[in-house]
């Protein structure tokens, strides 16, 4: 199981973004977990940063409005690739505690080439 640490939805004003700016923006709920840049774009690169339930490994890439950008805690992170991930819907499985969630992640690799 994997804990999200902090979900949000791109807003108009932060639509158009690069990743690693709006993460470091103080009306962006990512911003209050990190403290510099540097671990913003670690976070990104160690796929702890998914957007619209993908792991994002790109630092400059442009978020839209209405995207939903999560962070993760960092065993959550299974390769050094884009994956899907099945977030649990509001009908699916899930314990709440504290406000926080807690998901299965599952990951598929298709061997190369196939």
């Amino acid at each position: 199981e994997a804990t999200i640490l902090a979900e949000a939805q791109v807003t108009r004003n932060l639509d158009s973004k690069r990743l690693k700016w709006i993460c470091r923006q103080s009306d962006f709920p990512l911003s209050k977990i990190f403290k510099s840049k540097k671990e913003c774009t670690d976070a990104i690169k160690r796929g702890r940063v998914y957007v619209n339930q993908i792991a994002v490994l790109d630092d400059s890439r442009i978020v839209r409005e209405n995207d939903t950008v999560s962070l993760v805690n960092e065993y959550a992170s299974l390769h050094k690739s884009t994956e899907h991930v099945n977030l649990p819907d509001s009908d699916g499985p899930q314990d709440e505690m504290m406000g926080v969630k807690f998901v299965k992640f599952i990951s598929l690799q298709k061997p190369q080439g196939t």
